[in-house]
């Protein structure tokens, strides 16, 4: 497994006030994993802080338009505000439908009993 951890990045062109806010990006995959902890200013998006982490140029393949992003596992927009120790999970697609993944357990189940 690979793993990207990074140190610590603020918004460099950006002055940032007194109470700048602490808020981490990760993205995971089967065999490897980004996560970046950030300090943003107030009024920093979500979709501002993913850019900011660099995850988009460590992992191209990441499409925002097309996949979804949530804040500790609840889906949220990217123009939504991010707050103190928000962690910004962005999400690949499912590979199996979860439904149909039981339904086969269920069916194996019943044909190889214990």
């Amino acid at each position: 497994m690979h793993f990207v951890v990074a140190p610590k990045v603020s918004m460099d062109n950006v002055p940032l006030p007194n109470h700048a806010l602490s808020v981490e990006v990760c993205y995971i995959l089967p065999d490897a994993q980004f996560l970046r902890s950030l300090t943003v200013s107030p009024g920093t998006t979500l979709g501002q802080a993913i850019g900011l982490s660099g995850v988009l140029e460590v992992f191209p393949d990441i499409n925002l338009e097309q996949q979804k992003i949530g804040v500790y596992s609840k889906i949220q927009a990217l123009d939504v505000l991010v707050r103190e120790q928000d962690r910004i999970e962005i999400y690949r697609a499912l590979l199996v439908d979860p439904m149909a993944a039981r339904r086969t357990r269920a069916i194996k189940a019943k044909v190889t009993p214990t």
